[in-house]
């Protein structure tokens, strides 16, 4: 694959049910560079038979963040001297976390930061989130039905598709609330240190995934 862009990290932001994983996923790939999706690294912790995967449960399941001191470690872990570019699905939803990452980036353990914002009306939101679905063999998740006419198999693996526990209509109203008041700000804070590319969200994943192809493509050190 020929190189688009030198290394950078990559941060996917916007409002639950963007379709900010399904899109992070689509520029690993483009990019040839690892996929780092914070929401999947919580739940398989949250898997887990201890204290810690317990107090993830119980908030990831209201609505709310995670205490700093239960997702840091983790992200880090995944991210420190991740020198080759990667893309970062799901952290930096509060001030404090993008000022750690700044301060990775200034120490030169992580790459250079640039934002992708994905936006997308709530509306939309909310009615993309009443119909997602995930696979609880393969764990695909670009799957949306409607209430009247539900797949059941997910057509990669076969495997049997459902809803996320905390894809509720009160939970998703709760997240959308914390986004306003947590994200919005972090966000303004991404964009007083680094690039942020806003992509409009809405249309096809197929569609998202061109304008964000176009705007690599056409940044500065593109190759």
């Amino acid at each position: 694959m020929a190189k688009l862009i030198s290394p950078h990290t990559i941060v996917v932001v916007g409002p639950p049910g963007s379709g900010k994983g399904t899109q992070a996923a689509r520029i690993a790939e483009l990019l040839g560079w690892s996929h780092i999706d914070v929401g999947d690294l919580l739940r398989n912790a949250a898997r887990q038979n201890t204290d810690t995967a317990l107090t993830i449960r119980d908030t990831m399941q209201r609505g709310q963040m995670l205490p700093a001191e239960i997702v840091r470690p983790i992200i880090e872990t995944a991210v420190l001297n991740h020198q080759e570019g990667f893309v970062l699905d799901g952290y930096a939803r509060r001030v404090e976390q993008v000022e750690i990452l700044t301060s990775w980036a200034a120490a030169g353990d992580i790459p250079p930061i640039w934002g992708i914002q994905i936006n997308v009306p709530s509306a939309d939101i909310i009615e993309r989130i009443r119909q997602r679905r995930y696979c609880t063999g393969c764990h695909h998740k670009n799957y949306l039905v409607n209430d009247t006419d539900e797949a059941v198999r997910c057509l990669r693996c076969g495997g049997h598709l459902t809803k996320r526990t905390d894809d509720t209509d009160q939970t998703v109203k709760q997240r959308l609330e914390t986004y306003e008041r947590e994200t919005i700000p972090a966000i303004k804070q991404l964009k007083s240190i680094a690039r942020v590319s806003v992509i409009d969200g809405r249309g096809s994943i197929d569609e998202v995934a061109q304008r964000i192809s176009d705007v690599i493509k056409h940044e500065p050190d593109a190759r």
